[in-house]
């Protein structure tokens, strides 16, 4: 359940996140995992609906204005747009860090940068219980599987 596309109008406040969550819950028996972007209330959220989902995804992007003093490429769409890929590294790790301290019990899959297996390591070091990589599949879509392998090999799981 993505909730933080840049992109989109949306409303990411604590109680409309659990309303659509709690919706979802009753509508499927397919695990739930919510997606959440680095601008959204995510500790509050992760505290709020920790142990009632399957699982965090933490994060999807970071909105241009946040990263950038310049006007987003999307602009003149009347879009604001969002940053993938390794520029978001220490958005994602901040992120992951404070929801892991703040003692959430649910597994977070960390995302956001992932494009080594020393940032697999880092991110299993901040205690990420899994890992998303996605932009990476657009500019280098060998890379993942070896990253993955090489993970694998040296470190098991």
């Amino acid at each position: 359940l993505n909730v933080s596309c840049p992109n989109v109008d949306h409303d990411s406040s604590i109680q409309h996140v659990k309303d659509l969550v709690d919706v979802t819950l009753n509508n499927t028996n397919h695990p739930v995992i919510v997606k959440l972007g680095y601008t959204d209330p995510y500790l509050d959220i992760c505290k709020e609906l920790d142990q009632k989902i399957d699982a965090f995804d933490l994060i999807n992007t970071v909105p241009w204005k946040r990263m950038y003093n310049t006007p987003s490429p999307l602009a003149k769409y009347n879009l604001e747009g969002g940053i993938s890929g390794g520029q978001i590294k220490p958005y994602a790790r901040e992120v992951l860090a404070k929801v892991k301290d703040a003692g959430i019990k649910t597994p977070v899959i960390s995302g956001g940068g992932i494009d080594s297996v020393e940032e697999l390591l880092l991110r299993r070091d901040l205690k990420a219980d899994g890992y998303s990589i996605g932009t990476l599949f657009l500019r280098q879509p060998w890379l993942p599987r070896t990253l993955i392998n090489e993970f694998r090999s040296r470190h098991g799981a």
